[in-house]
Formats: structure tokens, C-alpha cells, sequence
């Protein structure tokens, strides 16, 4: 077993939009499973109906691509990247299954000339992912939440609070010095 809880909530977020519940993380990093590393995961995550009856629905391909950047990155795909990723899936060379984990990947391992948007997209990942973590161990330490973490106001409450959380620069700024 090699994938790891950070790995899987980076996972939720992009295509659930929200934290992992603990009985999914503790199941997808036990040796139960055949999950070995993050793309393996993007493939079974894609395919869970919650994802496909309430998240892409009837999305066209640019729509899903958007909203994962919407999910991971707290921002819409730049024109570019949008246009790139959405033919790349449609001519066949890239699946929709495996976009999230290859946005994460461009996001830690960015091309020269987008270092700079490369960096603000790890930032806002690397907050939420940091979030996701608090909000499951929190919901993990209490019987009453644990059994309320479900499908529906809770997951949307999970969702809206994903959705408020960025990197600030600013903020980290003044914190820092």
C-alpha cells in the first residue's frame, strides 16, 4: 500500500468537492483494497455514483475540466489549460478519470513559463488539503459526527467549507513577519 490520506482527500476535493469521510479513507488506505497510488484511486473515485449522478451529471467535458480546477485550485481553467486538457480527453489521449490527478501533478511540477500560477494553485490545494485533513480527523474523533457525515446536508456543509478555504499570500505574509 503506498497511497497516502493526503493523496485521497486531494482526490475527494477535486471530484466530490468536499473532505474525505473517515470509513472511506481508513477503507482506500488499508491493505483491502487494490489501491496502490493516486491515479489507481482517480480511477475508482471517478466512477463512484456520487460523482456521476450529482457532480458531472450532464456536464459537458470543458464543464467537468472547470470544475476541477474550480475544486482544486479555488479558480476557473485559464483559457489555455481548459482548451488543452478538454482536447486532450476528447481525442483520447488523456481520461476524465485521471484529470484530477494529473492537474495536482502539473500544479507540484509546473512548466517554466507558469511557475508563477503553478505555485498560487499548489498553495490553494495545499490549504484545502490541509483543511479536508482537520475536518475528517474532527469528524473521526466524534461518534455523533461521525454517524451525520453522510450524503446530503452534511456532505454540503463538508463542500461550502472546502470551497471557503485559499491560500492568502497576503495573510501568510503579515503572519509570518
Amino acid at each position: 500500500m503506498s497511497i497516502t490520506s493526503t493523496q485521497l482527500q486531494q482526490q475527494y476535493i477535486a471530484y466530490f468537492g468536499r473532505p474525505g469521510d473517515p470509513e472511506g479513507i481508513n477503507y482506500w488506505t488499508s491493505d483491502v483494497t487494490d489501491i496502490k497510488t493516486a491515479a489507481d484511486f482517480a480511477d475508482k473515485i471517478y466512477a463512484q455514483p456520487e460523482y456521476q449522478t450529482t457532480t458531472i451529471a450532464s456536464k459537458t467535458t470543458s464543464e467537468q475540466v472547470n470544475q476541477l480546477y474550480v475544486n482544486l485550485f479555488n479558480r476557473p481553467a485559464d483559457a489555455p489549460g481548459l482548451l488543452y486538457w478538454t482536447t486532450e480527453i476528447e481525442k483520447g489521449s488523456l481520461s476524465l478519470s485521471n484529470l484530477a490527478y494529473d492537474l495536482i501533478y502539473a500544479a507540484a511540477n509546473p512548466l517554466e513559463d507558469n511557475q508563477g500560477q503553478a505555485a498560487a494553485d499548489a498553495a490553494n490545494l495545499n490549504a484545502k488539503t490541509q483543511a479536508a485533513e482537520a475536518y475528517t480527523a474532527t469528524v473521526a474523533s466524534n461518534a455523533d459526527a461521525l454517524m451525520a457525515y453522510k450524503a446530503g446536508a452534511a456532505y454540503e456543509s463538508a463542500a461550502s467549507f472546502i470551497a471557503s478555504v485559499s491560500f492568502n499570500a497576503a495573510a501568510q505574509a503579515n503572519a509570518v513577519t
